[in-house]
């Protein structure tokens, strides 16, 4: 699945099933059922990490979940749901939150050539 399917199903009136997951297992789950998508969303900080709210999702812990969920082979679309450069830690620059998400995403194209 990708963009374009999105964007013939929403022309089409179809809903869109997501289900959130944020590791290897859970998306494996997900990957052997009929759901249109998986998200990784912000909410990892809270329910994986034990934070109070989502503004504690670094870059780096999206880039580690997303990774883990990308691993799986599958026919849904993914979805990566961060608000880029948000608030993340000092140490981290703008352009090494950008570096990451571009390591993500080749790797995700990596995968997706690979296995798909």
């Amino acid at each position: 699945m990708n963009v374009l399917d999105f964007q013939k199903m929403k022309d089409e009136g179809r809903k869109i099933s997501m289900v959130t997951c944020y590791d290897y297992s859970s998306a494996r789950a997900v990957a052997e059922s009929s759901i249109d998508c998986i998200l990784v969303g912000d909410s990892v900080a809270m329910t994986m990490h034990g934070f109070s709210n989502t503004l504690s999702a670094t870059t780096p812990m999206m880039a580690l979940h997303t990774a883990a969920a990308a691993r799986v082979p599958r026919q849904q679309g993914l979805l990566h749901g961060h608000l880029l450069l948000q608030r993340d830690a000092a140490a981290v620059t703008r352009s090494q939150q950008l570096g990451l998400l571009i390591l993500l995403l080749a790797f995700i194209v990596y995968v997706v050539v690979r296995v798909g």
